[in-house]
């Protein structure tokens, strides 16, 4: 690409991440803010700071995920979004107290507004940049590749605003931000394997960080790590680049066998071995056995989880694979079908496969920024028709996605079909969310929010 086409990019990539973070954080967590999942995490972060201590004994009683260890309540999870909320929620305290607002996390037997607070900052300040940064970068790599302009932007899109990635963007859970960082990760490989990268040292580098940090975020990541260590070492011929990823990704899981020996004693005890009331996640590895296909089948056109409900687009990714490893071969195409699939095994096996309260399977949205590169290739391979078809199915994907956001991405347990018997009769009774709910702002009148931040943002990629 010639420097004016690159600066143009960039500017669209730009455009891109500012345009989806604030749609992200407009609509917010909502009532997930007090999730079981969220508690747990958001407990770790004020032990950390109140009490410099990993127990989350006072938090115990409001969230059944937890680890208990020598008569202590743990976090049973991956500890690396806390760990990364930690600096944020610090910050929100600092200001909160020099306003006078009391920011003590529990009040009289319950959660206190300033933890609804702090899980609201942070979807907003960890959960959705990372995101809006993968759409910027799915962009740009897309590009890289040879893909034209627009079919680089309707991928990019279609990840951000067209699948369940957008939802769980809102939330503070951890599978957008995996998904990020194994995305990032993957994009890094591919850089600094490109013989005319001026900075290859650096991408290798990036690269193996940020794949690391994905293992300290959701362990299941391990499992695509390694596909995309494959890539590497297909695509990293000059071995000082693999030593200097290996290296990086060697460092980013220190804090977590750090964490380990804080909570544990050891650095190779997980919080999931000390789970508590999960049954299921004694068997196989952690809950995870081999896959099942019925549970498969679920995954992807249940009723309760099916992906292709909430994210339509999604059906033409058979063909968006054939596009991709017919334009792309080699790693991309490979890693673009490998990491989605194995991801799907892994949910398919699991014992809690459904998530529990999930709008949508959210075990699958690491592997959604990896499927959604496939959607560059096919665009360009598509005729005037295939591509008003392709806008079609992301108008209606859109629609769906934004829907899920705005009423929750948390839909009950025992809801056997949440669009039509939850998230639809919601939405039409305006039962919806956005931050501007505080100031009075309800019913239909919050959705024009998110709206007008999307036409503001293609208008001005478009201008």
């Amino acid at each position: 690409m010639v420097d004016g086409s690159r600066r143009t990019d960039r500017r669209i990539a730009r455009t891109l991440f500012f345009g989806l973070w604030a749609i992200y954080a407009l609509i917010g967590p909502g009532a997930s803010a007090v999730n079981p999942n969220v508690i747990g995490r958001l407990g770790f972060v004020f032990a950390v700071l109140e009490e410099a201590s990993p127990r989350i004994d006072r938090f115990a009683a409001f969230t059944v995920d937890k680890a208990e260890f020598e008569g202590h309540a743990y976090l049973d999870k991956a500890p690396g979004l806390s760990l990364m909320t930690v600096p944020v929620v610090a910050v929100l305290r600092g200001l909160a107290g020099a306003a006078g607002i009391d920011v003590a996390p529990l009040r009289e037997g319950a959660l206190s507004p300033f933890f609804w607070l702090s899980a609201f900052a942070a979807a907003a300040l960890v959960v959705a940049p990372c995101t809006a940064a993968a759409a910027a970068l799915l962009f740009l790599l897309a590009r890289q590749l040879g893909a034209s302009g627009r079919a680089a932007l309707f991928a990019a899109a279609g990840f951000a605003l067209a699948t369940p990635a957008f939802g769980w963007s809102t939330t503070f859970f951890s599978h957008a931000v995996t998904g990020a960082l194994l995305f990032g990760g993957f994009a890094g490989v591919i850089l600094a394997s490109d013989p005319a990268a001026r900075h290859a040292r650096a991408w290798a580098a990036t690269a193996g960080a940020l794949l690391g940090w994905a293992v300290v975020v959701e362990f299941t990541a391990a499992a695509a790590v390694a596909v995309i260590v494959l890539a590497g070492l297909w695509r990293l011929h000059r071995p000082s680049l693999a030593c200097i990823a290996a290296g990086a990704g060697l460092l980013a899981l220190v804090p977590l066998a750090q964490y380990n020996i804080w909570c544990f004693g050891t650095p190779f005890h997980l919080g999931y071995a000390s789970v508590v009331g999960f049954e299921g996640m004694q068997t196989g590895l952690f809950g995870i056995s081999l896959p099942r296909p019925e549970i498969a089948f679920a995954v992807l056109v249940g009723l309760k989880r099916g992906l292709f409900w909430v994210a339509p687009l999604l059906l033409v990714l058979p063909l968006a694979w054939r596009a991709t490893i017919r334009r792309w071969p080699g790693p991309v195409g490979l890693v673009s079908l490998a990491v989605p699939l194995l991801l799907l095994a892994i949910n398919a096996g699991y014992a809690y496969w459904d998530g529990g309260a999930s709008t949508g399977p959210r075990h699958l949205v690491p592997a959604l920024p990896f499927a959604a590169l496939a959607l560059a290739p096919l665009w360009d391979a598509s005729g005037p028709r295939a591509r008003a078809a392709l806008l079609a199915l992301a108008g209606l994907s859109f629609l769906v996605s934004l829907a899920c956001a705005v009423v929750t991405m948390v839909a009950p347990m025992d809801v056997a079909a949440p669009l039509t018997d939850y998230i639809w009769p919601r939405l039409r009774d305006g039962e919806v969310h956005t931050v501007f709910l505080l100031l009075g702002l309800t019913g239909f009148a919050p959705l024009l929010v998110p709206a007008a931040v999307l036409w503001w943002g293609v208008r001005r990629v478009t201008a």
